[in-house]
Order: structure tokens, then C-alpha cells, then sequence
């Protein structure tokens, strides 16, 4: 009767830590109150790579956190969820995404974007933002604080190669005088 007993109690702490060690929030730049939020642009422009054209489908929105208050969770902190932006120019709704290991305090948070579009790969990041707290039992918050972003190309080691190059001969032709 005592173990029954002993491991009931332990059972029902055990449920009651996992329950309340985690805290969410809803990962949408879609709809934040009823209104569009901070849209995601190409090179400043919307919707896609290039005008008039949809985002492609492998550009995914990607949602970095951080227990605390730090300057970049992507350094050390920890991807939570990824979404497809197929849903409008720049949007995305992932829904609401569990923080696990949440008890209480304030959070950093970071969104950043990625794909590939004519064989070159683009990527962008917002700045970051803390929460103060997304207790559980709580109304859960959205990403109210995200800030529009835009994605761009990324370089190809090729082109930093031939710049270096460029800028190694203009010394040498310069010294030469």
C-alpha cells in the first residue's frame, strides 16, 4: 500500500513540474489583433525575389528563443519552430509554438528567414525583442514586438574572392606609381 501510495504522489508532482514548465507563444506574423503584422520583404520589395512574383516555396520563417534576456538567441539559444511563407507576400502562421522548460522571467526572441531562389541562396533576420514573461495560464501572447525584416541574397564565396583579387591588384598598380 505504501509504494502504491508513494508512487502516486511522485506520479502527480512529476505531471504537475512537466505542466507548468513550459510557456507559449503564437508564431504569426499574419494576424496580430485582429491586423496584419511586420511583413517579411525581398530586397525591400514584396512579395517575391523578384516583382509580381510569389515567394517561392522553400523560404521558410524560423523562430529562435532564448530563456532570459541576451543580445542574439540564434547564438546559443534555440530553433523552436520553422513555417513555410506561403500564406500571403511575407506571412506566415505557425500557431502556438510550446516553449519548453519555461517557468517564469523574460525571453528573447528572433525570427529569421531563408531559401533559395534561381540556384542563390537569401537570408534575413529581425532585430531581437524580450518578453517579459509567457506564463502558462496566461493569454498567449503573439509576436506583437517582431519587426518587419527583408531578405536578401547572400553572397557566394566567389564574389568576396574576386572582389579581394580586385582590390589586391589596384594596391599593386597603386604602389607601382
Amino acid at each position: 500500500m505504501k509504494k502504491a501510495l508513494v508512487a502516486t504522489i511522485l506520479g502527480i508532482a512529476a505531471s504537475a513540474a512537466t505542466s507548468f514548465g513550459q510557456g507559449f507563444i503564437n508564431f504569426d506574423n499574419y494576424v496580430n489583433n485582429g491586423s496584419t503584422g511586420a511583413q517579411i520583404t525581398f530586397n525591400g520589395q514584396a512579395p517575391g525575389p523578384v516583382a509580381g512574383t510569389p515567394i517561392p516555396d522553400n523560404f521558410q520563417a524560423h523562430l529562435w528563443y532564448a530563456l532570459g534576456t541576451v543580445a542574439d538567441p540564434t547564438v546559443g539559444g534555440t530553433l523552436i519552430s520553422s513555417s513555410t511563407m506561403n500564406q500571403g507576400t511575407g506571412y506566415f502562421s505557425a500557431g502556438n509554438v510550446a516553449i519548453p522548460n519555461y517557468v517564469s522571467g523574460p525571453i528573447t526572441f528572433r525570427v529569421t528567414a531563408d531559401g533559395t531562389f534561381a540556384s542563390t541562396p537569401w537570408f534575413g533576420q529581425s532585430a531581437t525583442w524580450t518578453l517579459p514573461s509567457i506564463a502558462t495560464g496566461t493569454s498567449i501572447p503573439g509576436i506583437t514586438d517582431f519587426a518587419a525584416f527583408a531578405v536578401a541574397p547572400v553572397p557566394e564565396p566567389s564574389t568576396f574572392a574576386l572582389a579581394g583579387l580586385g582590390s589586391a591588384a589596384l594596391l599593386i598598380f597603386r604602389r607601382r606609381k
